[in-house]
């Protein structure tokens, strides 16, 4: 309580000075992981978007002190973070007499100790009377960015998010869209870069799902009109691509009782015994992927992400993932321990996904303007099936097997879809529970509290090659 309290104090004091300056403190939110604070300097009383980040510490068991300096010790995590972090990363220390010092965080303040970071930070450094300092290199930085941004032209064709190298061949994206205009450096060196360099997102990148939901996000939040858009979304990048993916993930998952991805990787690493750098991982469609240097892929839920998974492509009524990511063993399972479905409940559903599937089917040739004979064809072929599967319906015992006789491609999956609107959500753990029991997965419990039994247990599996 007490550091807390002291804590509060120095955000506090340190709000104050940076107010006197005349810029614009704005305090992130508490417990933050890094940084602070994010103060804009302005000009003639203008908002100028140069921006700074801040890690403020009070009290003086934050440091040590000498005849001359106060030294700063920090985690090889926080290292990571502060040196890929988009904006110049400023430590600001409030001692017990309510003086504030400050350091920028930089290759030549900072050095390695046996076990973690120390920065030094000269006595001479007072917050209250570096406001010029402060602002040259907030300037310099400032700088650097308009010049990625200055490297990319805009097209009418692609003008909203435009990927590039900037430098040392750092992805980064360009937005452009309505009446914001920024750019953003995701501190990645992309192996295949051929693609970037023609303005494009690379779709084999590992970071390809990564980036495609941020994009959305951006969007998201330029339709509510946002304001400190900017600050957000450097925010959610939280500094390189992989802070960036880990906090999508945990921003999409969250309320679904799904764990942080950190949780899943350390839920991997104690199942392979491997370190981070010995493998690399891959997120798409909600799957967790893991690629480890021996050529090995692994693939990692628990029940409550593997269930949102499920859900996610029902409801968006995906033949293909139904189709070739789920069991047909689990399903079948289930519809026999419910009893079946009634023709007469079964049936207008199955028309209802009909409808929608060739509609959906004719609306995608038209975009792509090409002939529907194809589609024609199919249908009818699939007209003339489920004539026959409506007189074989009340003879069979158990509608997914017949489903899946008639057609892999159609029926089947439209029948798993109406199983879900007859049944309910709940199929949804009882599926989970029944593919993730299965001999290829392994279960892994990374609690470390008495309570491991409300813990959230992870499966894993290794990939047949």
């Amino acid at each position: 309580m007490i550091n807390l309290k002291t804590e509060r104090i120095a955000v506090h004091n340190c709000a104050s000075i940076f107010s006197d300056f005349g810029w614009i403190f704005r305090e992130q939110s508490i417990g933050d992981f890094g940084i602070d604070a994010i103060v804009e300097t302005q000009s003639n009383c203008s908002p100028s978007g140069k921006l700074i980040a801040l890690q403020i510490k009070g009290g003086n068991s934050n440091f040590y002190q000498t005849k001359s300096s106060l030294i700063f010790y920090f985690s090889h995590s926080h290292y990571l973070y502060w040196k890929n972090y988009s904006l110049p990363v400023f430590l600001i220390l409030h001692d017990s007499n309510n003086t504030i010092y400050w350091q920028l965080f930089s290759k030549k303040n900072i050095k390695k100790t046996r076990t973690r970071w120390k920065l030094i930070i000269p006595k001479t450094n007072l917050l209250k009377d570096s406001k010029l300092q402060i602002d040259k290199i907030s300037e310099k930085k400032a700088i650097k960015r308009k010049k990625n941004l200055r490297k990319v032209k805009t097209t009418k064709k692609n003008r909203d998010f435009i990927y590039f190298l900037g430098d040392k061949n750092s992805l980064c994206l360009s937005i452009n869209k309505e009446k914001y205009q920024m750019s953003f450096d995701f501190n990645y060196n992309p192996r295949n870069n051929g693609n970037y360099k023609l303005k494009k997102l690379n779709n084999d990148d590992p970071f390809y799902s990564t980036l495609k939901n941020f994009e959305k996000i951006i969007n998201k939040k330029i339709y509510s009109k946002e304001k400190n858009l900017e600050l957000s979304l450097l925010k959610i990048i939280g500094g390189n691509i992989e802070f960036l993916r880990s906090n999508i993930w945990n921003r999409e998952n969250y309320s679904n009782n799904i764990p942080s991805y950190e949780d899943f990787m350390l839920a991997f690493e104690r199942y392979s015994g491997l370190k981070k750098s010995e493998y690399q991982t891959n997120i798409s469609d909600g799957f967790i992927y893991i690629y480890s240097e021996d050529d090995k892929t692994f693939e990692i839920h628990t029940l409550e992400s593997r269930q949102k998974q499920i859900q996610n492509f029902i409801l968006m009524s995906d033949f293909e993932f139904i189709k070739v990511f789920t069991s047909f063993s689990a399903w079948s399972e289930i519809y026999m321990d419910y009893g079946g479905i009634h023709k007469h409940n079964f049936i207008p559903l199955f028309l209802n996904i009909w409808d929608y599937y060739w509609n959906n089917e004719y609306e995608m040739s038209k975009k792509l303007n090409t002939p529907t004979n194809n589609i024609d064809e199919l249908k009818n072929s699939y007209r003339k099936k489920y004539k026959e599967f409506k007189k074989l319906y009340n003879k069979s015992e158990n509608i997914i097997e017949l489903s899946f006789d008639f057609s892999f491609d159609f029926f089947y999956p439209a029948s798993i879809i109406v199983m879900y609107q007859v049944f309910g959500e709940e199929i949804l753990s009882l599926y989970s529970g029944i593919e993730l029991s299965e001999e290829d997965w392994v279960e892994v419990d990374i609690s470390q509290t008495e309570n491991w039994e409300y813990e959230p247990s992870f499966f894993i599996r290794q990939q047949n090659t």
